[in-house]
């Protein structure tokens, strides 16, 4: 049986989803909708583990649905930047490789333990990426904030850096498992 937790953590699939219907690249002014939406996975992200250590439901199963969820709103965000040629195509496809990496390390790795220790590696990401979409998304809004598109490339690039190293750890730690 599912947990509120894990109704938490599956709900930004939806929601990931929801994203890429409502975003209209035309749309010059702010996207309210999906900047909502995006908030709204943020805070379930935040409370799908809080919600599951209050209850005492911290399970296995809930830590790779939190994951799944987390993918899922990422891959849909890379895929507009890609379309608003922010990123380019390889670095499209780097980032969506490193949510598949990290995800498949989650679901390999057996020891708490070695995940915890790579992950500053994964925080670090997912906070450059999550500032990179805010100004990607708040850009119209401050037309004094000078934002080239370069900068936010950069940006992306070294939160992709951090987390490909991270993974590069984590890839170690499962083959000194077997």
């Amino acid at each position: 049986m599912l947990t509120r937790a894990d109704w938490l953590s599956l709900s930004r699939v939806p929601i990931s989803f929801a994203i890429l219907v409502f975003y209209d690249s035309a749309q010059t002014d702010p996207q309210w909708t999906v900047i909502g939406l995006l908030v709204i996975a943020v805070l379930s992200d935040f409370l799908d583990g809080r919600e599951a250590r209050r209850m005492g439901t911290v399970s296995r199963r809930g830590y790779i649905f939190d994951g799944l969820g987390d993918k899922a709103v990422y891959v849909s965000l890379y895929l507009i930047l890609f379309l608003e040629q922010v990123l380019p195509i390889l670095l499209c496809h780097l980032l969506i490789l490193r949510e598949i990496a990290l995800y498949a390390f989650r679901c390999l790795i057996t020891s708490e333990d070695v995940y915890k220790k790579h992950r500053l590696y994964s925080l670090l990401h997912a906070w450059l990426i999550r500032l990179g979409v805010l100004l990607f998304f708040l850009r119209d809004t401050w037309p004094s904030l000078p934002l080239p598109i370069l900068a936010l490339q950069g940006l992306f690039a070294f939160g992709a850096a951090f987390s490909l190293y991270g993974i590069f750890l984590m890839m170690k730690a499962v083959l000194a498992e077997d």
